[in-house]
């Protein structure tokens, strides 16, 4: 069985202007979704993805580890932890 670790997964709100995205922080109502999922490294990437793609307002959403002393999983740093969309764009960034 592959190990699992405890990721964190945060969609926040975003806002794009003339190629800039600007993320504001300091409220509650600037994240839109943030929790914990226990698995391997490809199922994080999946719940990530899926999460991601459910939200139809502009944001970015990060994966990262629960915590920071974890061990990284391998193929971390190779992977995609990062999703920005825009839903004014005809691709997402």
């Amino acid at each position: 069985m592959a190990k699992q670790y405890t990721f964190t997964i945060q969609i926040r709100k975003a806002s794009f202007s003339n190629g800039v995205m600007s993320v504001p922080y300091g409220t509650p109502d600037d994240v839109y979704w943030e929790g914990y999922f226990t698995g391997t490294l490809n199922d994080a990437l999946r719940q990530f993805e899926a999460l991601s793609a459910e939200e139809s307002r502009p944001h970015t959403a990060y994966l990262s580890m629960a915590k920071r002393m974890d061990r990284l999983p391998h193929g971390f740093n190779k992977s995609k932890t990062r999703i920005n969309f825009n839903p004014d764009a005809k691709v997402a960034a």
